[in-house]
C-alpha cells in the first residue's frame, strides 16, 4: 500500500526549551546549561557507520514501529550527569515531565503516581516519593503474588515426598522474605558476581566509563574467590569482599552508592551465617522452583508449577511490581529507569542474523524497547506484531525530511541519499507493502 505523508507532526525541540524557575541553590538546573555539557551517545554495542543516524537523533525522531517520539540519549544523560534528578521533586519532576509522553507504558503509569505524590511532597527526591508509594503498591503486589502462590501450593500436593518438602521450605523461606524477616541465605560467588555485574551496568549508564572501571576492577578481584562456598574457603572470600569495600571507599561515587554497598556488607554477613533482609526475587524464586522440579517424573506437573511461577507480576507488566522493584533505587538511576526504553537506538531493518549489513542503508530508529522486543525477528512478521509500521515509517521519514529541508544534514554531513535509500529499503523489505512518499524532499536539501 502507498501511505501518504502524515501532516502535522509535534516534534518536541528539547534544544530549545526554556529553563526551569527555580531558587538560588538550583537555578542553573535549566536546559540550556545543561546543554553546555558535551553531547554524547551510547555505543549501540557493536554498530558501525551509524553516526550520521546517531547525529540526527539529537533532533528527535520518531519510532519506526510505534510513531512515538525517542528520546535522545545525549541529552537525558547531560541531566543525569547535572544532578537535577537528585534534587526535590519540585525541580526533577520539571524535567521528567519533559519526556513524559515518550515513556513506555509502564514508566508512564508510574510516573502518573509519582507526579501525583510529587504535588502534596514537593522537597522529597525521587527516591523519596517512590518510597512513599510502595506501601499502597505492596499490598495490590501480595495479593497478586498470593494468588499464584496459593495455586503451586496446591498443585505441591501432587510432588513427591523429598520434593514437597523442599518446597515448603522455599515457601517458608519466600514468606519471610515478603514479610522483610531477616533470613539467613548463603554465599554465592555466581550469584555475588551476577549482582555486581548489573551493578556495573547501572553505574556505566549513570555515571562514566571511569567510574564503571573501577567495578570493573571489583569484577576482577572477585575472581580470586574460591567456587565453592565452606568452612575451607570462607576465609578467603572474606578478605577478598573487604578487599572490594576497600576499592569501593577509594571512589567519592562508589563509597556512597547503596546497592553497592548493600551487596558487599550482606555478603559479609551471608558468609558469617548472619540472618539479613533479602528481598524477594522472582528469577531466584523460579530458579529453585525449578531446582526442586528437576528431579519429579510428572513431566505435566512440571510444567503447571514452571508456568503458573512465569506468572508471577514483573517490573515489565506491572506498575506495583516496578514500584517495589526500584524503590530503593538512588533518584537518578529511577530517572534513567523511566526513560532508558525510550531511548533513541539504532534498529537494522534486516537484522545482521538473516544477512543485515552494517550500514546507512539498512539503518532506521526505533526506542531500546521496540529494538529490544523485535530482536531477529522477520520485517514481514514484524509487521504483523505492530500493524501500524507503514504509518509510523512514514512518520519517520517525515521527521527526517524536515531535518534535510531546514539544513541539518547539510550541517552534519549526512548524505540526504539516506532518505531515498530508506524509502527503497523499505519498499524491498516489505515485499512492496510499504511504499513511501519523499515528495516534499527539496532537490537542493
Amino acid at each position: 500500500m502507498r501511505v501518504a505523508a502524515v501532516q502535522n507532526i509535534y516534534y518536541p525541540t528539547f534544544n530549545t526549551l526554556k529553563p526551569v524557575s527555580a531558587n538560588r541553590t538550583y537555578r542553573n538546573y535549566g536546559i540550556n546549561s545543561i546543554l553546555q555539557y558535551p553531547q554524547s551517545n551510547p555505543s549501540f554495542g557493536s554498530i558501525k557507520n551509524a553516526e550520521g543516524l546517531r547525529a540526527l537523533m539529537q533532533y528527535g525522531i520518531p519510532d519506526m514501529y510505534t510513531g512515538k517520539m525517542t528520546i535522545p540519549s545525549g541529552l537525558f544523560e547531560n541531566l543525569l550527569k547535572s544532578g537535577v534528578f537528585s534534587a526535590p521533586a519540585r525541580y526533577s519532576v520539571k524535567f521528567l515531565k519533559i519526556f513524559e509522553n515518550t515513556f513506555s507504558e509502564i514508566p508512564y503509569k508510574v510516573f502518573q503516581q509519582i507526579k501525583k505524590r510529587a504535588q502534596h511532597h514537593p522537597d522529597d527526591d525521587l527516591q523519596e516519593i517512590m518510597q512513599a508509594l510502595s506501601v499502597e503498591n505492596k499490598k495490590s503486589l501480595r495479593k497478586r503474588q498470593t494468588d499464584i502462590f496459593n495455586n503451586l501450593k496446591e498443585l505441591s500436593e501432587k510432588l513427591p515426598p523429598k520434593a514437597k518438602a523442599s518446597f515448603k521450605t522455599l515457601m517458608d523461606k519466600t514468606q519471610d522474605q515478603l514479610d522483610d524477616k531477616p533470613i539467613v541465605s548463603p554465599f554465592s560467588k555466581a550469584t555475588f558476581q551476577y549482582n555486581l555485574r548489573k551493578i556495573h551496568d547501572d553505574i556505566r549508564d549513570l555515571t562514566n566509563k571511569r567510574t564503571a572501571n573501577f567495578v570493573v576492577k571489583m569484577i576482577e578481584e572477585s575472581d580470586k574467590m574460591p567456587d565453592i562456598s565452606d568452612i575451607n574457603s570462607k576465609d578467603k572470600q572474606k578478605e577478598i569482599i573487604n578487599n572490594l569495600i576497600k576499592i569501593a571507599q577509594s571512589h567519592s561515587y562508589l563509597r556512597s552508592y547503596k546497592p553497592l554497598n548493600e551487596l558487599l556488607l550482606s555478603s559479609i554477613s551471608n558468609l558469617d551465617k548472619e540472618p539479613v533482609v533479602i528481598p524477594f526475587s522472582r528469577k531466584t524464586f523460579i530458579y529453585r522452583l525449578d531446582k526442586i522440579l528437576d528431579g519429579v517424573k510428572n513431566q505435566k506437573l512440571k510444567e503447571q508449577m514452571h508456568n503458573i511461577a512465569e506468572t508471577l507480576p514483573t517490573s515489565k507488566n506491572g506498575v506495583d511490581a516496578y514500584i517495589l522493584k526500584f524503590k530503593d533505587s538512588p533518584s537518578d538511576k529511577i530517572a534513567f529507569r523511566l526513560a532508558h526504553l525510550s531511548y533513541s537506538s539504532v534498529e537494522h531493518r534486516r537484522p545482521k542474523s538473516k544477512g543485515g549489513k552494517d550500514s546507512m542503508k539498512n539503518y532506521a530508529v526505533a526506542s531500546v524497547e521496540e529494538n529490544s522486543a523485535r530482536g531477529n525477528i522477520d520485517y514481514k512478521e514484524q509487521m504483523k506484531r505492530r500493524p501500524n509500521t507503514a504509518k509510523n515509517n512514514q512518520k519517520q521519514i517525515d521527521r527526517l525530511i524536515q531535518l534535510a529541508n531546514r539544513g541539518k544534514f547539510k550541517k552534519l554531513r549526512v548524505d540526504t541519499k539516506y532518505i531515498r535509500d530508506y524509502k527503497q529499503y523499505t519498499a524491498q523489505e516489505s515485499k512492496g507493502e510499504i511504499l513511501l512518499d519523499i515528495s516534499k524532499l527539496k532537490e537542493d536539501a
